[in-house]
């Protein structure tokens, strides 16, 4: 597989010069504890140059730029993973399938795709339903963190 060689590549942050980030533009579908997390570590981090944001839940989009979890909300699903070269999906494994139809149109050819979903297998069918495969760009993930607080108040850049 190609995906690991490069990913470890990416990850030396001593080869990167400090004034780069890792990703221009990085799309966070879903903003409760885990997705503002994740969200809130890669705007800490500096690993990219924009996080954008998505949810159902206007409110929880405006608290996410307030809070400086994001750097902006998007309108839209679509909104938010166009030009997005990593996208995040942070939400109930129920809905994975129908966000990836959705975003499928305008998901960059060679963007990242991951999921911080607690199942991998209903995932990864969901992905080969949408795409017809599972490319070595789709990295499933597993977040082996959490709390006894939900939402996005509750996000933690440390979790």
């Amino acid at each position: 597989m190609l995906w690991p060689r490069l990913w470890c590549r990416r990850a030396r942050v001593p080869e990167v010069p400090e004034s780069t980030s890792g990703f221009r533009q990085v799309a966070v579908i879903g903003l409760g504890l885990i997705g503002g997390s994740l969200a809130s570590a890669i705007r800490k981090q500096g690993l990219a140059e924009r996080v954008v944001g998505y949810d159902q839940r206007a409110e929880d989009l405006a608290l996410g730029v307030e809070l400086g979890v994001i750097d902006r909300a998007a309108d839209s699903l679509e909104q938010a993973v166009a030009g997005s070269d990593l996208v995040v999906l942070a939400v109930p494994v129920r809905a994975t399938r129908s966000v990836l139809e959705t975003i499928r149109p305008v998901l960059e050819a060679d963007a990242i795709l991951t999921d911080v979903g607690s199942t991998k297998s209903s995932f990864t069918a969901d992905v080969e339903a949408v795409f017809g495969e599972v490319s070595p760009r789709v990295i499933p993930g597993h977040p082996i963190a959490g709390s006894e607080k939900s939402g996005i108040r509750a996000a933690n850049p440390e979790l």
